[in-house]
């Protein structure tokens, strides 16, 4: 994996998480973002973004 990948990715979670960033300059500036296959990337992305738990969450039990 290339740091390409892990931005479009990162980018990807950013508007599962919160869609109005897409209002973001970086977003309108990079056309990139404007595309087709990044719109459904976006959409792929979904279910894992949503359901991904954070591993801090853990309690303690799970740890041990």
């Amino acid at each position: 994996m290339d740091l390409n990948e892990v931005f479009l990715q990162d980018a990807a979670a950013m508007l599962v998480l919160d869609p109005d960033q897409f209002t973001h300059p970086m977003f309108a500036q990079l056309p990139v973002f404007q595309t087709k296959e990044f719109k459904e990337y976006v959409e792929v992305m979904q279910p894992t973004v949503e359901h991904e738990t954070n591993p801090m969450d853990a309690d303690l039990e799970k740890v041990l």
